[in-house]
């Protein structure tokens, strides 16, 4: 059950290397890890107050703010 999403999501962090979206020196193996951590942290730690929709879109989008390149400008409004 893990594995093949973990697979889709290192699939999906590869494109946006190739695509020059992310930088090319991230770890995706970590990266993944960072992305899945706090949803897994919430819900081990306190499963009675899940992350909200919103919480995951922002963790996800601080954590790509920050693999994107310098020079890459802002990031492509959803």
């Amino acid at each position: 059950m893990v594995a093949p999403r973990r697979g889709l999501a290192l699939d999906i962090l590869r494109r946006g290397q190739a695509d020059s979206e992310l930088r090319g020196d991230v770890d995706l193996e970590l990266a993944v890890d960072m992305i899945v951590g706090p949803l897994l942290s919430r819900l081990l730690l306190s499963p009675a107050t899940a992350l909200s929709e919103a919480d995951t879109e922002l963790s996800v989008d601080v954590l790509l703010e920050g693999l994107r390149p310098v020079d890459s400008g802002p990031a492509p409004s959803r």
